[in-house]
């Protein structure tokens, strides 16, 4: 079944909204990289990892390191796309 691109990335923004300012400057900028590309098996990934709650997701993301071993390569990801979009 094809995925239908849009609505999946509404979906991701609509799950991303954490009311932190932290995990919102992370979160959307990733997804806006995201918007831009090809379908893959990242899109799954950000799903998942959006799947923890607040806190967890916000510890995971500025202390990558208490992350669980399956979201290790998206909030690396997440982490460099948000240092390489303020430079």
């Amino acid at each position: 079944m094809p995925v239908d691109k849009s609505q999946l990335i509404n979906k991701l923004r609509v799950k991303a909204r954490r009311g932190n300012l932290e995990s919102d400057l992370l979160l959307q900028a990733f997804i806006d990289a995201l918007s831009t590309q090809p379908y893959s098996s990242i899109w799954p990934e950000l799903d998942a990892l959006l799947d923890l709650d607040d806190q967890t997701l916000l510890n995971c993301l500025l202390q990558p390191e208490t992350a669980e071993p399956d979201h290790i390569n998206i909030i690396q990801l997440i982490r460099k796309n948000y240092l390489n979009s303020t430079d």
